[in-house]
């Protein structure tokens, strides 16, 4: 019993400095990740009139505004039932796109002069991050960052839930495909295919088990691919 008691404290301090880390990850990895946008931003301006560095720069102001977009619910508050269900994919899930994005707008790129590939590449980044906010607006209060289930957790099926699973994750997933091929680099490609794609399904696989729990999820999954209709 002594020991049981003893352990307590520890535990107590452990469980709250688990909280306080989970807290502060998601503030601390937007604002690192801001900063190198804005600065790496900054130099492509201080570059001149380049077209591309010209470019470079708008679309990395387009990111930015991404991240204020979702900035509500990036820096929503966390407790220790939603932590367990996370299983510390939000972690994985925030460096692999961290790492991602760093190494697209900070290694040499492949193409230096504008051509096609940013083209597509700036409209498929579009495309992801309307697709991701879209399904974000769809969920409203019931969209986190964090993998949880709330008591009164309810089964949408409208907007683009009607098609996928995981509309969300499809345009983070179709937003990060262009924003590589727009500042296309060899290791930038790599990462996003062996690092943040397989955080990706990672983070996918973790939610699923969570949301089959829900009453009326696995009917509504039985109809519906995760992220890409027909394929997956």
């Amino acid at each position: 019993m002594l020991g049981f008691a003893g352990a307590q404290p520890l535990l107590y301090e452990t469980m709250a400095g688990r909280m306080r880390f989970d807290s502060r990850f998601p503030p601390a990895l937007f604002a690192v990740g801001a900063a190198i946008l804005v600065g790496v931003a900054a130099r492509e301006l201080a570059g001149g009139r380049d077209p591309l560095q010209l470019l470079r720069a708008a679309m990395m102001a387009c990111y930015l505004l991404w991240l204020v977009l979702e900035a509500r619910v990036t820096f929503r508050g966390a407790d220790e039932a939603i932590r367990h269900q996370d299983r510390s994919t939000l972690y994985v899930y925030g460096l692999a796109r961290f790492v991602t994005v760093g190494a697209g707008v900070l290694l040499e790129p492949l193409f230096h002069a504008p051509n096609v590939v940013h083209a597509l590449g700036a409209l498929v980044f579009v495309a992801g991050v309307a697709l991701r906010l879209v399904a974000i607006h769809s969920l409203g209060r019931l969209y986190s960052h964090r993998v949880r289930a709330l008591y009164d957790h309810a089964i949408v099926s409208s907007g683009p839930y009607r098609v996928v699973r995981h509309p969300a994750y499809s345009g983070m997933l179709l937003a990060h495909v262009g924003f590589v091929a727009f500042f296309l680099n060899f290791f930038a490609a790599l990462v996003l295919c062996v690092v943040f794609v397989p955080a990706l399904l990672w983070r996918i696989a973790v939610e699923e088990r969570v949301l089959m729990q829900i009453d009326g999820y696995p009917e509504y999954a039985s109809g519906r691919k995760r992220l890409v209709p027909v394929l997956w």
